[in-house]
């Protein structure tokens, strides 16, 4: 029986690093960079000092929408004014950079994780709700070539857990030739592995690469690299 090992991005292939608080620095280095501009005049002290929770809640709460078709400039705009802080160009661009870089790079066991299962002609994919310049910036990386399959939210039109993302996800595997594999996913989102559950999918959470080793070693015969 064939197995098609699928994998989340964020979270799992990329690790969770300290996005919002990298962003943060650069949200106040810039508001610094504006108060000293304004040559003394009296300025409010951004949201982003006073509320911090204020600008993780508006990451979280607009990520799904620039997940989907939301552009980046729009996206960072809205988190700057969560901020308190004044969206110029070079700020936005700073933004979008950091964030695109911290959610696509992958580190060095999961990279040995995936060669692994290249070397041993084990198909695998990417299920991802991540914005177009993640999907992009991922795509562009040598790492992905390997994939059997690779199904981001912008291109799919849904984000997970919308069952509308899963039955796309099977549609792109049975269009690559894995129309009859079994499916095994790792997900740190209880949500999402449910959802894939629904789909007979076989689910599992992500605690890192020896998990993955685990659940596979009955399943496929993997055997960890020496």
């Amino acid at each position: 029986m064939e197995h098609l090992i699928v994998f989340d991005l964020g979270g799992v292939l990329v690790p969770r690093r300290h996005t919002l608080r990298e962003l943060t620095t650069v949200m106040i280095r810039h508001a610094n960079i504006q108060s000293r501009s304004n040559q003394g005049t009296q300025t409010t002290v951004p949201t982003i000092i006073t509320d911090p929770f204020s600008f993780e809640a508006a990451y979280g709460r607009y990520r799904e929408s620039y997940s989907l078709s939301m552009g980046p400039n729009d996206y960072f705009t809205t988190l700057c004014r969560a901020a308190g802080v004044q969206p110029t160009p070079e700020l936005i661009a700073e933004l979008e950079e950091t964030d695109t870089r911290l959610c696509s790079t992958i580190s060095d066991s999961v990279r040995n994780l995936l060669n692994h299962l290249n070397a041993i002609d084990q198909p695998w994919g990417v299920f991802s709700n991540a914005p177009r310049p993640v999907m992009e910036a991922v795509l562009r990386q040598d790492w992905v070539d390997g994939a059997a399959v690779t199904c981001f939210s912008p291109d799919l039109r849904f984000t997970k857990p919308h069952q509308g993302a899963f039955r796309r996800f099977e549609q792109a595997a049975a269009a690559a030739g894995h129309e009859y594999a079994t499916l095994i996913y790792f997900d740190d989102r209880q949500a999402n592995l449910e959802a894939a559950e629904r789909r007979g999918w076989e689910a599992f959470p992500w605690r890192g690469v020896e998990s993955v080793h685990q659940v596979l070693a009955p399943i496929t015969s993997l055997r960890l690299a020496d």
